[in-house]
């Protein structure tokens, strides 16, 4: 919900927008440069949380694309979502990943994910998806940075752990794997099945 001064409770005018499973209702009085201020408002607020859930809908749709091994539809929906919100690096990164796992075109990628990480350096998707990207051309330690990075940015990303302990049973550090998934398991114990 947005609250402002500009917006005034009145039973005239009722301007009411759902997006994403939220529900916003601002009222605003009307004849007043406050009631077009209060109008300007619902219009942004109802555009972003759109673009949001679009965005969030092509990224989960291109994680479903992905965990069953198809790059060329996993790769169309990460940049359906970066075409929706240019400034996400998951998104970008994830094109890029996914690009890369069909046309295997390591430079390019590599540069693509780079434009990520410059993009939001905070972004633990897009040092996950690097991550990924240094494990599948067997840069092993350069892959276990970059999601032990990616850990640092979100403690609770079970995949991250999952895959860093993928990398580490490769390298033979088996202790550091079983830590790894033993983590992901206490944090979401259903995903327990997939070890």
């Amino acid at each position: 919900r947005i609250h402002s001064n500009f917006c005034f409770p009145s039973p005239k005018n009722r301007l009411v927008s759902e997006g994403n499973g939220q529900r916003l209702m601002l009222v605003c009085s009307s004849y007043s440069k406050q009631a077009y201020i209060c109008l300007i408002l619902v219009i942004f607020s109802t555009f972003t949380n759109n673009v949001w859930a679009n965005e969030n809908d092509e990224i989960k749709s291109g994680k479903e694309a992905a965990y069953s091994g198809d790059w060329k539809n996993a790769a169309e929906h990460y940049e359906a979502a970066a075409k929706i919100a240019p400034k996400s690096a998951e998104a970008l990164a994830g094109f890029c990943l996914y690009s890369f796992m069909r046309n295997r075109n390591e430079k390019q990628s590599a540069n693509c994910i780079e434009q990520a990480l410059i993009m939001d350096p905070k972004s633990s998707r897009a040092y996950y998806f690097r991550a990924l990207f240094n494990q599948e051309i067997h840069r092993i330690d350069n892959a276990i940075k970059d999601f032990s990075r990616s850990i640092e940015l979100d403690p609770k990303f079970i995949e991250a752990y999952r895959f860093r302990g993928l990398a580490y049973e490769e390298k033979g550090q088996y202790l550091k794997a079983i830590n790894d998934f033993s983590k992901a398991i206490s944090i979401s114990p259903s995903s327990g099945a997939d070890y």
